[in-house]
């Protein structure tokens, strides 16, 4: 073979590099475009699912925390309940566990029922709160209706002389707003989130499809020497 000459084999084809000038085909952009739209429509469905989910632990979270204060409420409540030294107790002095009466081992009025506890403007106690837990007041009527997001149940039943066993129900709407259907626009019947009609504060519990609920249980003890 003559100096400076280029084996056959080792040359490159006319063919060759001609297809490398063309770049890439039609059929490769669009299959790269296809596992590309793939791989985005996942990554949006993953980012919505975990915006979703964090919107709900949120709000659970919420929830939670509005019924651990109440239960923080119904102990400082109980500490007001003792026993008086000519007899009876000063259980009607309490702000929430008279609902059981003096009546031990009698159930009669709203002992075991679930109730609306009543709003105090001035110490701030209100059964509905904003998104952020907050308590509605009585004074803030026009942003209840607007804001308003939980509604707290309590109740409560004696099981001994000296004990109660006091329950706090939180529940919110599923879907909250007025760019919903019609079903879960409102609430039970057309009725305020928080109102406390008898029939539908006895009617949510069993609303599941409808509100989300938060349940928390504690027991009350009477506190205290006889008075």
């Amino acid at each position: 073979m003559p100096m400076g000459t280029t084996p056959r084999s080792s040359r490159p084809s006319a063919r060759a590099s001609l297809r490398r000038s063309f770049g890439y085909t039609v059929v490769e952009v669009m299959m790269a475009l296809g596992v590309l739209t793939v791989g985005a429509t996942g990554l949006i469905a993953m980012q919505k699912t975990t915006i979703v989910g964090n919107l709900r632990a949120r709000t659970l979270s919420t929830a939670s925390g509005i019924a651990a204060t109440w239960v923080d409420r119904l102990k400082v409540d109980a500490l007001s309940w003792r026993a008086k030294t000519a007899g009876g107790t000063t259980l009607n002095s309490t702000r929430w566990l008279k609902k059981v009466g003096e009546d031990f081992p009698t159930k009669s009025g709203d002992e075991g029922k679930w109730f609306v506890p009543a709003p105090d403007a001035a110490l701030k106690y209100s059964a509905l709160a904003d998104l952020h837990g907050v308590d509605f007041t009585s004074t803030d009527k026009d942003k209840q209706a607007k804001d308003g997001a939980f509604c707290t149940h309590l109740r409560m039943t004696q099981l001994l002389p000296t004990l109660i066993r006091a329950e706090v129900r939180v529940f919110w709407l599923k879907s909250h707003g007025t760019n919903v259907s019609s079903k879960y626009a409102g609430t039970l019947n057309g009725m305020p989130l928080c109102t406390d009609d008898a029939g539908v504060v006895t009617a949510v519990g069993a609303e599941t499809t409808r509100y989300h609920f938060v349940y928390m249980t504690t027991g009350l003890i009477r506190h205290g020497a006889p008075l």
